[in-house]
């Protein structure tokens, strides 16, 4: 086998476990005092409803939900620090006003819609003396 045709099977099978094995990370951030997660639906549809979730070790976490009818609800852990600023119906990005280094890992914004379906953004809030690098959890 040639080396051209082997890499292409090495990248094959790297793609299909990061399809079963894990997912990318959409976007990575430093943490700040200050910071947004950024989570804007590119299509038109009609929004249902809005997740926010945490990865915490061996399960997701409730961080928010965001409802059109129902309005949001803010974890306790989260209140008061967390809120959506909701500049604009597609936009719903979820911004910290004093994030601790607790807040560092990964985050899932889960975007629910009709007719097109479930849209889901991962972001990853580093340290801020650790370098943004691109992978798969």
């Amino acid at each position: 086998m040639d080396h051209a045709a082997f890499l292409v099977a090495v990248l094959q099978v790297c793609r299909i476990l990061a399809n079963v094995e894990g997912r990318f990370v959409d976007s990575t951030i430093k943490l700040s005092e200050h910071m947004k997660l950024e989570c804007i639906y590119p299509k038109k549809a009609v929004i249902i409803q809005t997740s926010w979730m945490k990865h915490n070790g061996s399960h997701k976490e409730n961080v928010a939900v965001l409802h059109p009818i129902y309005g949001t609800h803010i974890e306790d852990k989260y209140r008061g620090r967390i809120y959506f600023e909701n500049t604009s119906i597609e936009d719903q990005s979820l911004s910290f006003n004093k994030s601790t280094l607790e807040d560092v890992g990964l985050y899932f914004c889960s975007i629910v819609t009709y007719p097109d379906g479930v849209s889901e953004k991962v972001i990853e809030v580093i340290h801020p003396g650790k370098e943004i690098s691109h992978h798969f959890f």
